[in-house]
């Protein structure tokens, strides 16, 4: 009986020792540095700075008055340090998320010995309207004020640093663009250390870089005290559609590093994004982290970090960062592929056609069962409870559960065909498929290989030295399929963690992909303890594993007040409209308790936000508050070279953080310009939006390229706080407490719709 269990035992601690040295994957290292330690990276000393910064307690979007007073404390505490700060301000505009904001960048030098290149260490101080943006990126202010201070105090280093406080950031990355498209210190800089945060806990890692980077990232390695990143996050984050700041140095060829804190994404854009909820321990590690990877890029000659080619990396619970040259992949892959083949040799002749059939019949039956499990749990973890998109506040249970039905599946497999199939020729087949994945990832997503090759090369290792040194009489190789294995495992679990950000339960079904690599190499594993002991034990307790883990992550709550489900309160207001209405905007299903309370039916109704996108919500009528309508005025409109051209300004009335222009799909219009500068450029079906923000109430001039003699109408919007009334404060009270706004936050929308005839005036 003790034997019969000895390995499933193993298993289990084994798997949870490497969740243990993996929790720095949902918090950052304990360790920091005293405030009145001098020579360090201190976050305490960071957080007290965010606090004077953030006094107010009130967002800060760009253009507004309390984002100006966020900019004077900012000049205030660089002058004190010694820097002669410099304001570059102006109104951007672009294609890039079509619209314009009023820029405010801050930016100040410490000059060092060599003034020919310049680090860039960036963060923005612009919030979001309906946040403090305590984390996102008030951390990353703070943690650059410090920094700069820092420098200051210290001796010059080999190049110049450049400190740039970046505004607008939130509306479009236009501070960055600025700086970049106007600023001369910009034709100096040669890397980038960005900072950011989609959450407000969680290890500052760096989930960014570019092209040729081998040297930067190790430059990285050897500088920073506890590593967080690697190449595979880099190859997915480079596909998904976000951007940051670094996304505009990047394409104007500089090279860099980005860094972010990720947990707690609930409170992402929130308005509990404050520094009740920031976790000090991620300012640490990401101030830390950049400090000294500055100190190290910024005293090195720029040619020593310019080396050819990128690196593939993976950190080993914020530790060690193990890196090589991506060209080395493929060979590696290789070697891996031809050492599995050669200890395979004294398994194959054993093992008959049958056997192997079976075995890649196990393989493909596997994978269908672990995405399957993940379907099947994405409706009692996921569905049902109807979890926020990025974040859960009790995450473990639900984990345990697709972690447990992931060990489960190979034992249903060998279950099913432990008498068709050997050890030797499952281990064999298994082994040079992940070789063949190994060999096809490393030479078309080089940053994903390493995922294949660290544990096929434990493997291949450690099979040869057993099968011809050892000379073992098992079919088993009792060294190399364990220790692959544990490789195996660590990053199966280091990345079905990381997709968190990314995927919640409700997609169950992409979160357990991670953890085929955790089930491949335990199909011989598996195999040989069923063929020993039978199977229906463990699947008895594998099963009752899954069902209780499931069970409790039903019942534990999907949404709490620090871990709220996004819900903004809109008063609408459109004059093509007799009435009024209040809208629930909500980020995922706000939940029947909520319509409940705050007076709205269960039931969707269709909608065109801002006039012309069609959408679904929940509303309700309005009384209406006749709030001043944007006033459009048109001085010109003709036609040239077959083209109509339309020319006017555009005003808000009231006091608002968004001015904009919307237009229906198969709209005639060709292009946009705003105070010159070009929004939109072509034809498109789709319904556009495009949006200025921060001007207040200054009129905007605008220019409308369209097709002539066409039907053109206009939706001229602003968008502005939910100012306090009776009515909108009673079902605000009413709000529960595991809701909050978030990005926007509650807002008052007018809209203003003009039809301008095919006959020029």
């Amino acid at each position: 009986m003790i034997r019969r269990w000895r390995g499933p035992v193993m298993l289990v601690v084994v798997i949870a020792a490497l969740l243990a040295v993996l929790r720095v994957q949902d918090r950052a290292p304990d360790a920091g540095v005293a405030a009145t330690n001098r020579q360090g990276f201190s976050g305490d000393r960071a957080f007290e700075i965010l606090g004077s910064l953030l006094e107010d307690n009130v967002p800060h979007p760009a253009g507004s008055a309390a984002n100006r007073v966020i900019a004077d404390r900012i000049v205030a505490r660089l002058r004190a340090a010694g820097y002669q700060p410099e304001i570059q301000q102006g109104f951007k505009c672009s294609t890039l998320a079509p619209g314009c904001s009023v820029v405010r960048n801050i930016i100040a030098v410490r000059e060092g010995r060599d003034a020919r290149e310049a680090v860039l260490v960036t963060a923005h101080y612009d919030s979001v309207p309906g946040s403090v943006a305590a984390a996102d990126d008030g951390a990353g202010v703070a943690a650059m004020l410090e920094i700069a201070e820092l420098i200051a105090a210290r001796g010059p280093l080999l190049h110049d640093v450049v400190f740039l406080f970046a505004d607008a950031e939130e509306t479009g990355l236009r501070g960055a663009m600025l700086f970049a498209d106007a600023h001369p210190l910009m034709r100096r800089v040669a890397f980038v250390l960005n900072m950011e945060a989609r959450g407000v806990t969680g290890p500052g890692m760096m989930f960014e870089t570019g092209a040729d980077n081998r040297a930067l990232v190790a430059a990285y390695a050897r500088a920073v005290p506890r590593p967080v990143a690697n190449s595979l996050l880099y190859e997915v984050y480079r596909h998904m559609p976000n951007n940051t700041d670094f996304t505009i140095y990047k394409r104007r060829g500089a090279s860099g590093l980005n860094f972010a804190f990720s947990r707690g994404a609930a409170l992402y854009h929130s308005e509990r994004d404050d520094l009740a909820h920031l976790d000090r321990r991620s300012l640490q590690h990401q101030g830390e982290s950049v400090f000294a990877t500055l100190l190290r890029i910024a005293d090195t000659p720029v040619g020593d970090l310019a080396a050819a080619g990128d690196a593939t990396y993976f950190d080993i619970g914020g530790r060690v960062l193990p890196r090589w040259p991506a060209a080395w992949n493929a060979p590696l892959a290789g070697l891996g592929l031809l050492l599995v083949l050669l200890a395979s040799l004294r398994h194959v002749p054993r093992a008959d056609g049958r056997s192997i059939a079976g075995s890649l019949a196990a393989l493909a039956l596997l994978i269908v069962l672990v995405v399957s499990f993940g379907w099947l749990l994405s409706w009692p973890l996921g569905k049902w409870p109807g979890v926020h998109p990025l974040d859960h506040p009790h995450p473990w249970p639900g984990r345990i559960a697709l972690i447990a039905a992931s060990v489960l599946a190979p034992l249903v497999v060998v279950a099913l065909l432990a008498r068709r199939v050997t050890v030797g020729a499952m281990s064999s087949v298994v082994w040079v498929v992940m070789g063949l994945l190994a060999l096809a990832v490393s030479l078309t997503v080089p940053g994903a290989s390493f995922v294949f090759i660290v544990p096929l090369l434990v493997y291949g290792v450690l099979a040869v030295i057993e099968a011809f040194a050892m000379r073992s009489g098992h079919n088993l190789t009792w060294v190399a399929a364990p220790a692959a294995f544990v490789a195996a495992s660590y990053l199966a679990l280091y990345h079905f963690l990381q997709l968190d950000v990314m995927f919640n339960f409700d997609v169950a079904q992409a979160k357990v992909i991670p953890l085929l690599l955790l089930t491949l190499p335990l199909l011989p594993i598996a195999l040989a303890h069923v063929q020993r002991h039978g199977s229906r034990a463990l699947i008895g307790a594998g099963s009752a594993l899954v069902v209780g883990a499931a069970a409790v992550a039903m019942a534990v709550p999907t949404h709490t007040v620090d871990r709220p489900r996004g819900v903004n309160l809109l008063y609408v207001q459109d004059d093509a409209h007799a009435s009024a209405q209040w809208q629930i905007q909500s980020f995922g299903e706000p939940g029947r308790a909520l319509l409940d309370a705050m007076g709205f039916d269960a039931v969707k109704r269709p909608v065109l936000r801002l006039g012309v996108a069609p959408t679904d919500v929940y509303l309700k009528p309005a009384t209406d508050r006749a709030l001043a309508t944007p006033v459009v005025e048109i001085d010109e409109d003709f036609e040239r070279d077959g083209q109509r051209i339309v020319r006017g300004r555009v005003q808000s009335r009231r006091p608002t953080f968004q001015l904009g222009l919307a237009f229906a799909a198969h709209s005639p219009v060709l292009g946009l310009r705003i105070e010159g500068q070009p929004v939109l450029a072509g034809a498109d079906d789709a319904p556009r939006i495009v949006g200025v923000h921060g001007v207040g109430g200054d009129p905007v001039a605008f220019e409308l390229i369209a097709t002539p003699r066409a039907a053109l109408s206009v939706v001229a919007f602003d968008i502005g706080p939910l100012m306090a009334d009776r009515e909108g404060d009673a079902m605000l009270a009413r709000r529960p407490a595991d809701a909050a706004p978030l990005h926007a936050g509650n807002q008052s929308i007018v809209l203003h719709h003009l039809s301008l005839a095919t006959e020029k005036t």
